[in-house]
């Protein structure tokens, strides 16, 4: 299925990290089937405070997934408060009425599962996956979570600096901050237009009291969805949800809905431009944008199709010479859409590629699509429409984002003769419609004393400096004292050297590492191959096999994509996935050594701890452009035998630990040749290197994707 992007709370696509990746493909595995695709369509029921209840029984495998939407994202926020639905979704799990937060991570725990809870533009998701056995155990934790959260103080700040963390990374790349600064630039009356993690600004501001008032206005079961999928019966289902949920009180009125926006006053000026002043950049993101219609416009799916044209050969006409991440998209929520093209150049020449995107988005306006072209494309989108359902978390997804927009409970059914039935005239109309060429939108991110002199013949600018992160945005833990980075300082220098020294890490640029999996399901655990390619700078390969089935997940700069079982096609991964996919580049020994002992790094030595049957020493680090990890140092050898990172997911945040060990002489380096991963100890992932290389060279072609490369939004 094509699809465009969805700001609003996006639905499964391409896993968060390769453990979790290759977790969903082996469990997607049975689903393949012969024959036409036809979309699971919902038992419904509604419980007689409001819950809407989903239900799709599949009983091929002995898992069970549940989704709760609620309508509290970002679009719901007072206006002051910017954050609050991020942190308030973070919150929920971080102990109950009846939990504190170590003993509902334990009962989680027993289960073999997690609970995430994320904030997006529209709505918040609370989701969760158990093995049917457990069902109505899992649920019941579920629900406790959602209706009886105790927002504790501590928990309050954890979460807070949670969500500032994940504003600092977004910030740390300046496509996805062109991006977010184009939404509020052009659409600044919109709410749902804000920044989905908030601003530091406001997060420093926040109090808990608004977070109990934000939970309390918002977190209601009339507008809500608790969506089920796997092996359970209706009847089941609606028994168990009954039962855990049924006494979640409506409230007077159900969730407070979010304000009419009325419609955007046309602007007076041209063009308007936005300098994100990054002085110590030498390079310049820029992004040009249209606010388009909604999701729900009647031409939504002609303007869906027009964008998947548009994305696939604009890299063919701007990307060459000095211009890279370039990208088109077409983004959107229920109500309000953005044109968005994008690419990154040298500092000086800002201007230049200005008026080249510029000209592009108008040419894609004006230019009626070719019958050839588009026939094309719509071979490709029904060709991958079946991908967007598997695994069920993706199936969920899909019907909880058709749902909110309010398409009728035939809308998968028509939709390949839809596609299909498109002609030239009717997506050139809908990408024309009311995408206003001669009112433009630029957000350019880079130092602002070069780049606005250059943008100043295009229009008026204004420059702006995004939040600067406090002491409280970084931590989470207890603030670190002079004595305690200290020795956190000491003990990574001490395993620096211990592992062939900074200057031999830091001559590594490129590594190949061929390994036996080995993939631990609920119900078995699965036994395959990986091959991981790396090269500096930004580039990654992922090849696994398991079950005899292929998947081969690559990133090259600010792109990434999925192919899967040797198709000639790709899956366009999104942000998440390319986000996703740097922190796997960062996560191997060299990546994780030399990020910590940057002197940018903020490091406090915590103590010590026992890994696996070694004292180990503990030091936190907060490093540039690397996500929160916490490292464990052997107190004999001063060797790397751990690290816990956190990781964000399509549904939330999660803390991963790996366990390394088997150490070898490799190129004047010591180099472990086994790994396990676990999330809340339950062991997802190990492996078995049987081949590594140092410095091999590696082709290019590795780093390339397929001739044919569906976008996923």
């Amino acid at each position: 299925m094509h699809r465009v992007r969805h700001p609003a709370h996006r639905p499964l696509r391409i896993a968060a990290s390769c453990s979790v990746a290759l977790l969903l493909s082996v469990a997607a595995l049975p689903a393949r089937a012969l024959g036409p695709y036809r979309v699971p369509r919902p038992a419904v029921k509604k419980l007689a405070n409001g819950l809407e209840i989903m239900v799709f029984s599949d009983p091929r495998l002995p898992l069970t997934t549940v989704e709760l939407r609620v309508p509290a994202g970002v679009a719901a926020e007072p206006g002051d408060q910017n954050g609050v639905a991020s942190v308030t979704a973070r919150m929920l799990g971080r102990g109950t009425t009846s939990h504190s937060a170590e003993t509902f991570a334990r009962d989680l725990g027993l289960l073999g599962t997690t609970l995430t809870a994320d904030a997006g533009r529209e709505y918040a998701i609370v989701s969760s996956a158990f093995l049917s056995r457990d069902f109505e155990s899992g649920l019941e934790l579920v629900a406790d979570a959602v209706i009886h959260p105790a927002f504790l103080d501590d928990e309050f700040r954890r979460a807070a600096n949670s969500v500032g963390r994940g504003v600092l990374q977004l910030h740390a790349s300046p496509p996805a901050t062109a991006a977010e600064q184009l939404w509020t630039l052009a659409l600044p009356d919109v709410p749902a237009a804000r920044p989905p993690l908030g601003r530091l600004e406001t997060l420093g501001r926040l109090t808990l009291d608004q977070v109990r008032a934000f939970y309390r206005d918002q977190y209601r079961p009339g507008g809500a969805v608790l969506a089920i999928a796997g092996d359970v019966t209706p009847e089941r289902a609606y028994a168990a949800a009954a039962e855990s949920f049924g006494s979640w009180p409506a409230g007077a009125e159900g969730a407070t809905p979010a304000p009419a926006v009325a419609p955007r006053p046309r602007g007076t000026a041209r063009t308007r431009i936005r300098i994100v002043n990054v002085p110590t950049s030498t390079a310049c993101a820029i992004a040009v944008g249209l606010p388009v219609p909604g999701r729900r416009s009647d031409d939504a799916l002609a303007r869906s199709v027009a964008a998947s044209l548009f994305e696939q050969h604009l890299g063919e006409r701007i990307a060459r010479g000095v211009v890279r991440d370039v990208n088109g998209s077409l983004e959107l929520t229920r109500d309000f859409g953005l044109w968005i093209v994008q690419a990154a150049v040298p500092a000086d020449s800002a201007a230049v590629l200005a008026r080249r995107l510029t000209a592009e988005l108008k040419r894609f306006l004006f230019a009626e699509p070719g019958l050839p072209d588009l026939a094309a494309q719509q071979h490709r989108i029904r060709r991958g429409f079946p991908l967007g359902f598997e695994p069920a978390n993706a199936l969920l997804g899909e019907w909880l984002l058709a749902d909110f927009a309010g398409f009728p409970p035939d809308y998968f059914d028509t939709y390949d003769a839809r596609i299909a039935a498109l002609t030239p005239q009717e997506v050139h109309f809908a990408t024309r419609r009311e995408a206003d060429a001669e009112h433009l939108y630029i957000v350019a991110v880079g130092p602002a004393s070069r780049v606005a002199p250059l943008l100043k013949p295009l229009g008026p600018a204004e420059v702006v400096t995004l939040d600067q992160p406090g002491q409280s945005a970084a931590d989470t833990l207890a603030p670190r004292t002079p004595e305690q980075e200290a020795a956190g300082r000491k003990r990574i220098a001490e395993s620096l050297a211990a592992h062939g020294g900074r200057s031999r890490l830091s001559a590594i640029k490129s590594s190949l590492m061929d390994a036996v999996i080995r993939v631990t399901t609920p119900d078995r655990e699965v036994e395959g191959t990986m091959r991981q390619l790396r090269k500096e700078p930004d580039k990654l390969a992922l090849v696994t096999t398991v079950l005899g089935v292929e998947s081969r997940q690559v990133l090259n700069g600010n792109r990434a994509w999925t192919v899967v079982a040797g198709s000639d096609t790709a899956q366009e991964g999104d942000s998440l996935q390319v986000a996703a996919l740097r922190v796997t580049l960062s996560s191997d020994l060299a990546h994780v050594l030399l990020a910590a002992s940057d002197t940018s790094a903020r490091v406090a030595a915590r103590g010590r701890e026992r890994i696996s049957g070694h004292d180990a020493e503990k030091v936190e680090v907060l490093a540039r452009n690397a996500p929160w990890r916490m490292l464990y140092f052997d107190v004999a050898s001063h060797r790397l035998i751990a690290f816990d990172q956190r990781e964000r997911g399509p549904r939330g945040s999660y803390v991963e630990r790996r366990v390394l060990s088997d150490y070898r002489p490799l190129s004047g380096t010591q180099w472990p040749y086994r790994e396990e991963r676990s999330i809340a100890g339950q062991r997802i992932m190990k492996l078995d290197m049987t081949d590594v290389q140092i410095d091999r060279e590696l082709s290019e072609g590795n780093f390339q994707p397929p001739a044919t490369v569906i976008p996923w939004r």
